[in-house]
C-alpha cells in the first residue's frame, strides 16, 4: 500500500527485479523502476528520457544495471507504464551491431503509434563513429506501447555511416523530438559533435537529423544538416548543447548557449536559436538573413542588459572583502538551456544565469543567481523578449561546481498553454559537514509570468541520501506534471575514485508531481498559507521584487522600514485579492544599507531582510 507522508529510501542490493512502490504523498507519488550502473544518462538536461504521450502511456530511456555482466556500463534499456503505476522494462536494445554495448545519453519519444529509444553508441574508431565514437542510432517498440519487442539492430540516424566511416563523426547528447504530422510521426534529433573527423581537436558543430519518411515505424532521413556551425561561434567550449523542440503544427526551435565569434556583432554568452515552420525541414536565418546578418535569431547583450538590470531582476554589484566595488557588466547564460514551442509561434526557454564580468562569472553572489523563464512570440524582434525569475539557486551553486551541472527541465499543460513547469535538483538540508539533494518542481498557471512555491518531490531528511538529475516529460497537464530522477546507491561505486553522484549505481525513479487543482471556472489557482517570499534579487540597485501570497481577500498592508524602525515606504494598504501579488520597490532615493519589507495580513506579520546597494 502506499506509504502518507514521510519518504523513504529504497534500498536494496542487486536487480530491481520489479517495481516498488517509493512513496506517495499529496504531493508526490514515486515508483522505483530500475537501476543503472552509473548516473550518467541523466546527467545532461538535453537528453529526453521521459516521454508522455496521454492516449498510451509514459516511455523511459536509462542505461541499465544487468545483474549478470555488472561491470558493463553501456547497456540501453527502456521501461513502459499506461498510467505510470507499474513499468514493464525491456533489456539489451544495443546488443547487435552498430550496438556495441557501450549506449550513453538515451532518450525516450513517444510517438503516435509507436515509443522509441534514441541514443548515440561509444564505437571504437575502427567501427565508424569517430575518434571518440559518438554513432546515434534508434530502436522502436514493434509491438507499439507496451509490445515489449524493440526493433533489433539498432538502425543509424546518420546517413553518412554507410559507408563507414560516419560523416559527421563524433555524434553525442542528441535532444530528440517527435511531432506528429497528420497521425505521422517526424523525428528531429540535434547532436553535438565532439571532434574533427580528421583529427582530435574539439568541434562545436550541432547537426541536426530530420526524418522524410515513416513506415511501420522505420524512419528514413534527409542527411545531416548543420544546424549550428562552428565558424560562427567563439572558439575555446563556449558552446552549448542544442536543445529541439517542434509541435504538431510544425513550427518549432532549436537553441544553444554561446558567445558568436564577432564580438562586434554581440559581446554577450546568450540564446542563439533557428525556427522552423515546416516540421524541421528548414530553417530560419539561411543566408544571413538572421538578427544582425547571422544565422540566428539571438538575445542581444542590450536587451539582456534591460531585463535583468534595468528592470530589477539581477543584482548588478557588490562590495568584495577588500572593500572594493564590483560592477557587473552582463548576465551570464550558462550552458544549462531547455525550450518548449507553444501552440503557436512563441517559444519559452528555460535556463540558468548568473552576473559576470569581463573575466568572471559569479554563480553564488545572490538569490537571483538561478533559473530565469524567456518568452517571445516573435524571436525576429530582439525586443520581444519577455524575462521572468524562477527560482534561486544560490544555494545549491555553493556547492560541486553545480552551476555547470543543475539544470532546468520544462513541461507544458496539454490542456491549458498557459500551464508550465521546471524542474531542477537543490541542495536542500545542510550542515556544518554535509547536505544532500532533493528534486523541485515548480508551475505557472500565467504562461510563466509568475511561479508558485516549488514543491519538494522527494523530500528526503538525511543528509548525505541524494536524488539527482530530474527531467520532465514535456507533457503534462494542469495539475500533475511527471518526470524521472536517480538516487545514488553509495555503497556500489562504478567509477573509482567517484567524484559526482553519477559514479555509482543509481536507482532509476519515476515520479507524479501533483498540484492543487485548477478552478474549472476561473483556472485560478490560490494559495494556501499568507506567505511573503525572499525579494528578488537580493543585494539589489535600486529596485527589487517583493512577492506575497494570500489565500482570501483579506487587508494588507506591504511597508519598508529602516532597521532603525523608521517607516520608508507603503508600497500596498487595503483590501488585497486572493491569489499571488508581486510589487517593485523603487529605492532610489534611500541610501545603500539594510532594509525590512514587513507584511501584515489576516492578523499575522512576515518579514523579510533587504540590502540596498549603491
Amino acid at each position: 500500500m502506499p506509504i502518507e507522508g514521510k519518504a523513504t529510501l529504497i534500498r536494496k542490493s542487486g536487480a530491481i527485479s520489479a517495481p516498488v512502490l517509493y512513496r506517495a504523498t499529496a504531493s508526490s507519488t514515486i515508483i522505483l523502476v530500475d537501476s543503472s550502473r552509473n548516473g550518467y544518462g541523466l546527467v545532461s538536461g538535453y537528453t529526453t528520457p521521459i516521454s508522455y504521450n496521454p492516449d498510451e502511456g509514459f516511455i523511459m530511456a536509462y542505461r541499465q544495471w544487468m545483474p549478470d555482466d555488472p561491470e558493463k556500463s553501456g547497456y540501453v534499456g527502456a521501461a513502459f507504464s499506461e498510467e505510470g503505476n507499474m513499468f514493464a522494462t525491456s533489456v539489451r536494445l544495443n546488443m547487435e551491431e552498430p550496438g556495441e554495448v557501450m549506449g550513453r545519453y538515451p532518450s525516450a519519444v513517444a510517438g503516435p503509434e509507436y515509443p522509441y529509444i534514441v541514443w548515440n553508441e561509444y564505437t571504437s574508431p575502427s567501427t565508424g563513429g569517430g575518434q571518440y565514437g559518438g554513432r546515434p542510432v534508434y530502436s522502436w517498440d514493434q509491438f507499439y506501447y507496451g509490445g515489449g519487442s524493440f526493433f533489433s539492430p539498432p538502425l543509424d540516424l546518420n546517413n553518412g555511416c554507410s559507408p563507414l566511416p560516419c560523416d559527421p563523426p563524433d555524434n553525442w547528447v542528441g535532444s530528440v523530438n517527435i511531432a506528429s504530422k497528420v497521425g505521422e510521426p517526424v523525428l528531429n534529433a540535434v547532436y553535438a559533435q565532439w571532434s574533427h573527423a580528421a583529427d582530435t581537436s574539439s568541434s562545436s558543430n550541432r547537426w541536426l537529423y530530420h526524418s522524410t519518411k515513416n513506415i511501420s515505424g522505420y524512419f528514413t532521413f534527409n542527411d545531416a544538416t548543420l544546424l549550428f556551425d562552428e565558424n560562427d561561434f567563439m572558439e575555446g567550449g563556449y558552446t552549448s548543447n542544442a536543445a529541439i523542440h517542434v509541435n504538431d503544427s510544425g513550427i518549432g526551435y532549436a537553441a544553444l548557449s554561446s558567445y558568436l565569434r564577432d564580438s562586434n556583432t554581440d559581446a554577450a554568452h546568450t540564446i542563439v536559436l533557428r525556427k522552423t515552420t515546416d516540421y524541421g525541414a528548414t530553417w530560419s536565418g539561411e543566408g544571413r538573413t538572421g538578427t544582425n546578418g547571422t544565422d540566428y535569431y539571438y538575445i542581444p547583450d542590450a536587451v539582456l542588459k534591460a531585463r535583468f538590470f534595468d528592470d530589477g531582476l539581477m543584482i548588478t554589484g557588490f562590495v568584495d572583502s577588500s572593500g572594493d566595488s564590483v560592477k557587473f557588466e552582463k548576465p551570464f547564460i550558462t550552458y544549462n538551456i531547455d525550450l518548449l514551442t507553444t501552440n503557436s509561434d512563441g517559444v519559452h526557454i528555460f535556463a540558468t544565469v548568473i552576473p559576470a564580468t569581463s573575466g568572471s562569472v559569479y554563480p553564488a553572489i545572490d538569490e537571483s543567481c538561478g533559473i530565469y523563464h524567456f518568452y517571445s512570440d516573435d524571436p525576429s524582434d530582439p525586443d520581444s523578449w519577455k524575462v521572468d525569475f524562477v527560482s534561486s539557486t544560490q544555494i545549491s551553486f555553493f556547492y560541486d561546481d553545480n552551476w555547470r551541472r543543475i539544470y532546468p527541465s520544462a513541461a507544458i499543460s496539454k490542456d491549458n498553454p498557459d500551464v508550465l513547469y521546471v524542474s531542477y535538483m537543490g541542495v536542500s538540508d545542510t550542515s556544518s559537514t554535509s547536505f544532500n539533494y532533493d528534486i523541485f518542481v515548480k508551475r505557472s498557471i500565467d504562461g510563466g509570468r509568475s511561479w508558485e512555491s516549488a514543491v519538494n518531490v522527494t523530500g528526503t531528511s538525511k543528509l548525505g541520501e541524494d536524488e539527482v538529475y530530474p527531467q520532465l516529460a514535456s507533457v503534462a497537464t494542469d495539475d500533475e506534471a511527471y518526470l524521472i530522477f536517480e538516487s545514488p546507491e553509495y555503497d556500489i561505486i562504478t567509477v573509482d575514485p567517484p567524484d559526482d553522484q553519477a559514479d555509482f549505481m543509481n536507482r532509476v525513479y519515476f515520479a507524479k508531481a501533483k498540484f492543487k487543482p485548477l478552478g474549472t471556472e476561473t483556472k485560478t489557482l490560490l494559495p494556501e498559507l499568507i506567505a511573503l517570499e525572499p525579494n528578488y534579487p537580493n543585494p539589489f540597485n535600486p529596485k527589487t521584487v517583493i512577492t506575497f501570497t494570500l489565500p482570501a481577500a483579506m487587508e494588507t498592508e506591504l511597508t519598508i522600514f529602516d532597521l532603525l524602525g523608521e517607516e520608508v515606504a507603503t508600497l500596498q494598504s487595503g483590501l488585497s485579492d486572493a491569489g499571488y501579488h508581486s510589487v517593485t520597490w523603487d529605492a532610489h532615493k534611500s541610501p545603500a544599507g539594510v532594509y525590512l519589507a514587513h507584511l501584515r495580513a489576516g492578523g499575522l506579520t512576515k518579514t523579510r531582510k533587504m540590502i540596498l546597494l549603491k
